[in-house]
């Protein structure tokens, strides 16, 4: 299990009341407001950000996060993605179909990392997952699967990619400075028309 924790910094929030501390009760007003937009923007860019790297659907990223929002009682806001490492079918491969095995089997061929596709020697597709035998040097032997059942012949293993944590820290800054920009145009706008009704 890994995890990756975004949040807009504290200097940005404190720059905001102090632009506010002549307008009695406007933090609380306008402040959860901005940040909330801001975790909407971020939410997307992380998605974007990650799939400009690899070819994981946005799906997939989708499920690890969870936004914490901002209220007026806590005016500060979280984006965390946590999960696991992602089976490698849930990543771009040929062929879509199983057909892997038997005398005219095809090679899977799977890309992770956009641009970087790769062919698994000893792969295969079965009940939609990918697997790959494990080379031991002896053709014949005995071992005990997952389940603990015995099995003759070479171990196979189904394989897994890197989870969206460990995709997303390449991109976590990013992520960030969409999350600032948009707070920061949104925090104005939402300041501008807070004051606007005060002068009326």
């Amino acid at each position: 299990m890994s995890k990756v924790s975004i949040k807009i910094d504290d200097g940005a929030i404190d720059r905001a009341r102090e632009m506010l501390s002549s307008v009695p009760g406007g933090v609380g007003k306008i402040l959860p407001r901005a940040i909330n937009r801001a975790l909407t923007a971020g939410r997307a860019q992380v998605s974007k950000s990650v799939r400009e790297n690899y070819t994981v659907a946005a799906t997939e990223i989708k499920k690890t996060l969870r936004v914490t929002k901002a209220s007026k009682s806590e005016p500060v806001g979280e984006i965390v993605s946590q999960g696991m490492q992602l089976p490698l079918r849930e990543f771009k491969h040929s062929p879509t179909d199983e057909s892997t095995t038997g005398g005219k089997r095809r090679k899977v061929r799977v890309t992770i990392a956009k641009g970087n596709p790769f062919n698994l020697e000893r792969g295969f597709k079965w009940r939609g997952h990918i697997f790959a035998r494990q080379a031991t040097g002896i053709k014949s032997r005995v071992y005990f699967d997952a389940k603990g059942k015995k099995r003759r012949g070479e171990p196979i293993k189904r394989l897994a990619g890197p989870s969206v944590p460990s995709m997303l820290e390449g991109s976590a800054d990013k992520v960030s400075a969409r999350m600032h920009e948009v707070f920061e145009r949104r925090l104005q706008h939402e300041a501008e028309v807070l004051l606007e009704k005060i002068v009326k």
